[in-house]
């Protein structure tokens, strides 16, 4: 199995921009990872918003290998079980749980788990249960940008995913992806729900193009 840090890297050494996505018909799925392919992205969360969430997942996951596939916005450790075993690599939350921390443990589990954290005692809770790894969420609202900077020197050995409130753009992306305890910033689905709703693959593949180019310009500019 991948690390998560292997998952994020877009190249060797280099970060992602990933597409966080509402799928709500399963017949769409191929289709939206073959355009997302197409334009350079081949990791992508799928927010799992009903039931049919869980069946995007299981297509994705075992007929498009190409695509590693995530889970976000899990609530419960019901939804993280159905989530792993439709075979999500990574399974993320907007929080962290006795419960959730509990799934991710049991040994049905596959896939790795990114508890969802702002404060230093959620980080500090998450890293001493052997989660080295947090979605920081939801970012743009507690200033994530400074907040993230301070906790790379309060916590160095702990590095984040961000998601919440970044926006499709260079300065967002540019500000997350130059923190070097970040691995990946997140894009929402909502500038995305629309096109695929309406079946744009064409347009879906132009997005995935913009934020491959968002990412390797974030990277070359990124501070070590």
């Amino acid at each position: 199995m991948k690390t998560l840090e292997q998952i994020f890297d877009l190249e060797a050494g280099t970060k992602r921009v990933v597409p966080s996505l509402v799928i709500r018909d399963v017949k769409l799925a191929k289709p939206v990872a073959e355009a997302l392919l197409a334009g350079g992205i081949d990791v992508a969360t799928i927010r799992i918003v009903d039931r049919v969430s869980f069946d995007v997942v299981r297509v994705l996951a075992n007929e498009v290998p190409e695509l590693t596939v995530g889970a976000g916005f899990v609530f419960n450790s019901a939804d993280f079980m159905s989530a792993s075993l439709a075979g999500a690599k990574y399974i993320s939350s907007p929080g962290s749980t006795p419960e959730l921390f509990n799934a991710a443990r049991t040994r049905y589990n596959n896939a790795h788990f990114l508890p969802g954290v702002v404060t230093p005692s959620e980080v500090m809770d998450a890293y001493t249960r052997g989660f080295d790894v947090l979605n920081f969420y939801p970012a743009e609202y507690f200033d994530g940008y400074n907040l993230l900077q301070l906790y790379g020197r309060s916590f160095p050995t702990v590095a984040f995913a961000v998601h919440g409130g970044a926006t499709f753009s260079h300065d967002d992306v540019d500000k997350y992806l130059s923190l070097p305890n970040v691995l990946s910033v997140g894009i929402s689905s909502f500038e995305t729900a629309g096109i695929i709703a309406a079946g744009d693959f064409a347009k879906l593949q132009q997005y995935a193009e913009q934020m491959v180019r968002l990412a390797k310009k974030a990277n070359e500019l990124k501070v070590r």
